[in-house]
């Protein structure tokens, strides 16, 4: 059983919803902008790297990732912008 003086604990309830609403607004925007993010690398690599059947072209990716020339001369000999 609680023995100690009870205090106003209101203003220190009101602070800690504050902060929890706030890091709760700030992790979704995060949660949002990270979810473009991955959406549209996914978007990227599919557009540049997959078939039209939604298959990964290996040879396509293992000849950009693994080529000696430079990224640049890659990319514009595989047609990727």
């Amino acid at each position: 059983m609680f023995r100690g003086k009870l205090i106003n604990s209101f203003p220190l309830v009101s602070l800690r919803l504050s902060v929890s609403v706030a890091s709760y607004k700030s992790n979704s925007r995060y949660l949002n902008s990270y979810s473009q993010m991955i959406n549209r690398f996914t978007k990227d690599f599919a557009n540049h790297f997959c078939l039209d059947s939604g298959e990964i072209d290996w040879d396509k990716l293992v000849q950009y990732n693994s080529s000696a020339q430079s990224k640049k001369d890659i990319k514009k000999e595989l047609n990727i912008p």
